[in-house]
């Protein structure tokens, strides 16, 4: 008896697993990549020799308010 609830688990998990993958995540992947969107910055500029990115920015009270 506990050997097939296991069996019936592990084949729900999978099942609904691959749906939340194909009805879910695929579109939305598939939307950022007709969007061009590169949220990460992973594209390199031409012409940069780095990704860092120099951001001078002197925090101040308010800014830890919104954490």
């Amino acid at each position: 008896m506990l050997k097939s609830a296991e069996i019936i688990n592990t084949v729900t998990a999978v099942f609904l697993m691959g749906i939340v993958y194909y009805v879910f995540l695929t579109p939305f992947s598939l939307v950022y990549r007709v969007v061009k969107r590169d949220r990460l910055l992973l594209k390199r500029v031409s012409g940069k020799q780095s990704y860092f990115v120099v951001r001078d920015h002197t925090y101040n009270a308010s800014d830890m308010e919104k954490m």
